[in-house]
């Protein structure tokens, strides 16, 4: 890639902040990417199943955290 920003990389930032619920179904729908399945080799759980684990497994012990990187052309203020 000619943009490293692209890939995360130089003059790319990254934060941690809490896990939210609006964030479920970015993670679902990445869980259910066929690269991650094939990467992976974990079957993706169907909605319910991966909805109940986040609620009762890691949203109910707070503080959960995530990585968020933003290229130096996307910035903005959170």
């Amino acid at each position: 890639m000619s943009d490293p920003d692209a890939a995360g990389g130089a003059g790319a930032e990254v934060r941690l902040r809490p896990v939210e619920e609006s964030d479920l179904p970015v993670f679902l729908e990445q869980e259910h990417a066929p690269e991650a399945g094939r990467r992976s080799r974990f079957r993706p759980r169907p909605e319910a199943a991966f909805m109940a684990h986040w609620h009762t497994a890691i949203l109910a012990d707070p503080p959960r955290w995530c990585a968020r990187w933003w290229p130096a052309a996307r910035r903005r203020a959170t």
